[in-house]
């Protein structure tokens, strides 16, 4: 079998679907969310010959391990050697002999292995995920001595059912670090090559029957004195390990200070386990949103809430929340105006777009850019008149866009792929990269899809030319 950070055709298994529907809330406020940052266990080797054969096993010795600071990158803290090639790529990725691509010299390879114990509590209705931020660059995960999945797109986030995998009390969660694997050949950005998990790793709880995913946006209407709107979404809920029976999908829009702009119900039919429904509305229509835009980054509160009505056999019957998902929405319409000289408006107006590169990038933290650097970046930007950046050359962490939602920054969100030193060759025309290349554009895209701050999707950087 080919090793898993060697095969082209291995960037993910068991991955969930990115999703744009943010963490469940209690029903009395805050996130089912438990961080697992903090101190970890970790142990550097050279090269994945290095990795001892049962690093993964539940009682595996960890005499030779150190502790390091999760998230954060191992050059960063000491560990191995920081990379700075521009286009070329590291040594350990084949790029002279084109006839071995894609190929990684597993000697040159360095593995980070990272052990993190946790207390977990087993919730009944509920499932279990574990959210990783970013990993650089690919990574095996391992829950309880056993294997969960794999991925390896360094920039996006990953998520993993981990229902089956977790006990009540004390469980021990192993992460294999490869700094190079096949998918390297997609990430030859201009920037310092780091390893390690370098964003937010999350135990999120979730119900069995949740609200999967959804997408809202607005469509705007100037034909009168101020912009007429309506409001546009696809919801999806997904029943998993527990039948839904049947119920309501409730929507309710409020503005700063609590007022409603609409609220609305729908009937959600039963699912079966295992399977999942789609509702939408694209015609919800009749009020005069304040806009939101660089200028005047004017947020409503979005709330789904998923319900379930039991009955008990008779007449009576039961209504449960299940499950209930809040997110931060503009009003605001982006396009590009027919014309001798198109142009792109925002609200229907001229943009003119002054903006710089930003990369999730500081000299003491690497790509561990904390919320609060971030949050200054974004001020530094206003101070200046900057009004846009581009989040070069992958997405950003999560906290980023939610700022420029917050301050008032376009963004052009750019898609984990630049083969500069190999353009010539890759992707181009080869549907061996195909899956690959939409994996990662899909990951983004479903990711922060809801966002009125991302006003361009960037397929990626310094990639060629090609089909693919």
């Amino acid at each position: 079998m080919k090793p898993i950070w060697n095969d082209i055709d291995t960037f993910n298994i068991n991955t969930e679907r990115r999703s744009g529907a943010g963490f469940p809330e209690y029903r009395e406020g805050g996130a089912e969310v438990v961080s697992l940052n903090g101190k970890w266990k970790f142990l550097y080797c050279p090269s994945v010959y290095d990795v001892p054969s049962e690093f993964y096993k539940a009682g595996a010795n960890l005499k030779l391990f150190d502790d390091i600071t999760v998230p954060s990158e191992w050059q960063i803290k000491g560990y191995g050697t920081p990379i700075y090639s521009n286009t070329a790529y590291p040594y350990a990725i084949e790029s002279k002999r084109k006839f071995k691509i894609p190929y990684i010299h597993g000697d040159k390879n360095p593995t980070g292995i990272y052990v993190k114990e946790f207390t977990a509590e087993v919730k009944e209705g509920t499932n279990l995920y574990l959210l990783f931020g970013g990993i650089n660059g690919g990574a095996g995960v391992y829950l309880n001595g056993r294997f969960v999945g794999f991925s390896a797109d360094s920039f996006s986030e990953t998520e993993y059912d981990v229902t089956d995998f977790v006990v009540s009390g004390i469980n021990r969660l192993t992460v294999e670090v490869f700094q190079f694997t096949a998918a390297s050949y997609l990430e030859d950005q201009d920037m310092w090559r780091l390893a390690g998990i370098f964003r937010d790793v999350s135990l999120v709880y979730k119900p069995k029957i949740s609200i999967k995913d959804f997408f809202v946006r607005s469509k705007l209407s100037f034909d009168g004195e101020k912009p007429a709107a309506l409001f546009q979404f696809d919801a999806e809920i997904e029943s998993r390990r527990s039948p839904f029976h049947g119920g309501t999908l409730a929507l309710k829009v409020e503005d700063r200070e609590g007022r409603e702009l609409l609220k609305k119900t729908y009937t959600a039919a039963p699912v079966e386990e295992g399977k999942s429904i789609k509702i939408k509305d694209y015609e919800i229509g009749g009020f005069l949103p304040r806009l939101w835009s660089h200028e005047d980054p004017y947020l409503y509160d979005v709330t789904f809430t998923l319900s379930e009505v039991v009955s008990d056999g008779n007449y009576a019957a039961d209504i449960r929340v299940l499950d209930i998902r809040k997110h931060k929405f503009g009003f605001r319409s982006i396009e590009i105006s027919d014309g001798i000289e198109p142009r792109i408006l925002l609200n229907n107006k001229p943009l003119m777009i002054c903006g710089v590169n930003r990369h999730d990038f500081h000299p003491e933290y690497g790509h561990a850019v904390p919320r609060d650097v971030a949050e200054s970046d974004i001020k530094l930007l206003k101070a200046n008149n900057i009004t846009s950046l581009r989040t070069c050359h992958y997405p950003a962490a999560r906290h980023l866009y939610e700022l420029c939602d917050e301050y008032g920054i376009l963004v052009m969100s750019e898609c984990n792929l630049e083969t500069h030193g190999l353009a010539k060759h890759v992707p181009r025309n080869s549907r061996k990269w195909l899956k690959h290349c939409n994996y990662r554009m899909e990951n983004m895209v479903n990711s922060f899809k809801n966002h009125a701050s991302v006003i361009f999707w960037s397929l990626g950087n310094e990639s060629g030319n090609g089909r693919v």
